[in-house]
């Protein structure tokens, strides 16, 4: 049975392994998302004592945070033997499951495809605060 937070709803989705290079590219996607990064990080599996520094590191500024976790995730600071490395699915995940954003967690499936490599990144705006 599957759960919630897993990657099976983004069975199509690049499972490329993404690193602190892809930085730019993933955090300009959910950027919108940053009064969700605690919910994204867990989703991203960090280690608590992780998400608890980067929380008192930042007081409260939701933008540093998001971008401290990213890094973490991104260079693999986390049990990413476990839980496996990062990727565009994961992403999908997070911004679904942890960050509550299945539109947004669609779009960005569709602009990261499992087959035919990457999608050129033309944006949509969106009307959302951060």
């Amino acid at each position: 049975m599957a759960t919630r937070g897993t990657s099976e709803d983004f069975m199509n989705v690049c499972d490329r392994e993404l690193g602190i290079d892809d930085f730019y590219d993933v955090y300009d996607e959910i950027k919108p998302l940053s009064a969700h990064w605690k919910q994204i990080a867990i989703s991203f599996r960090l280690r608590i004592n992780t998400i608890n520094t980067i929380e008192a590191k930042h007081n409260g500024k939701v933008l540093n945070c998001l971008q401290e976790v990213l890094e973490c995730w991104l260079k693999k600071d986390y049990d990413y033997e476990r839980h496996g490395v990062p990727c565009w699915r994961k992403v999908c995940v997070a911004v679904k499951e942890g960050a509550d954003d299945p539109a947004l967690a669609d779009e960005i499936a569709q602009e990261h495809p499992a087959t035919g490599g990457a999608t050129p990144h033309t944006r949509t705006t969106r009307a959302r605060g951060a």
